[in-house]
């Protein structure tokens, strides 16, 4: 007995772009604040460290956007290129454009 299966796939752009904007701004939040933290003086006992950190992170996102983004989807990009899906649609693809 021969089975048919078909199933779709389909791609969120606005999720992804918000899914990544949230990793890229953990992601390198943590890392500077750890860096940040780790080279700031201790002797500066009444200084609220984590609130000076979050500003400086923040200011250089805010700065970096852009660049951050762009590098993000370009990874996004080569993660997606590597599914076996998505060569599945790639050489259907070519197929219909022969």
């Amino acid at each position: 007995m021969e089975h048919i299966i078909q199933f779709g796939v389909t791609i969120d752009d606005d999720a992804i772009k918000r899914n990544v904007e949230a990793n890229a701004l953990n992601a390198v939040t943590k890392s500077l604040s750890a860096e940040i933290k780790s080279n700031l003086p201790r002797r500066y006992g009444s200084v609220d460290w984590n609130r000076v950190a979050y500003n400086c992170i923040e200011e250089f996102i805010d700065q970096n956007k852009e660049e951050i983004m762009d590098m993000a989807a370009d990874r996004l990009v080569e993660k997606v290129k590597r599914t076996k899906a998505w060569r599945e649609r790639y050489e259907s693809a070519m197929e219909a454009d022969r």
